[in-house]
């Protein structure tokens, strides 16, 4: 009886140890995707941070801005005497001529638009909130 009572206990020890481990290789999947995506993630926006620090880019930035390069600065030495001399000549930064602005179209006459649509008043945009999505965990199946 007591043999029976352990080969029981060894057998159910066994198919808990084996459904914890089927569980586990789960979990263990579920993470090594998230690492892969995390992974992937934080490649491209490493990509995108080295194409915003490149030079051209950030003199597109500094221009969509109102930013003007400043060309050749004066310069200040100051001599081990004391005495200080200007190099160069001051000059402020002149913002070049603003490209022209594109032909506008003439508006279409009130008639063209029709009754119904003029009556319709304009939906007003809402920003949208996005939702935490909580992850679910995975049950194991039991082995048969």
């Amino acid at each position: 009886m007591l043999v029976m009572a352990l080969l029981a206990m060894a057998l159910v020890a066994t198919l808990w140890l084996s459904t914890a481990a089927t569980a586990d290789s789960y979990h263990l999947e579920s993470a090594r995707k998230a690492v892969r995506n995390l992974t992937e993630r934080s490649e491209g926006l490493s990509r995108a941070v080295a194409t915003l620090e490149t030079a051209p880019e950030l003199a597109r930035r500094a221009r969509e801005l109102g930013m003007v390069p400043a060309g050749d600065p004066a310069r200040l030495i100051v001599g081990p005497d004391g005495n200080v001399v200007l190099v160069g000549e001051p000059r402020r930064a002149v913002a070049p001529a603003p490209p022209p602005a594109p032909a506008v179209a003439p508006a279409q006459p009130p008639s063209a638009v029709p009754p119904a649509a003029a009556a319709v008043p304009p939906v007003p945009l809402v920003p949208v909130q996005p939702v935490p999505v909580q992850p679910v965990p995975v049950q194991p199946v039991p082995a048969q």
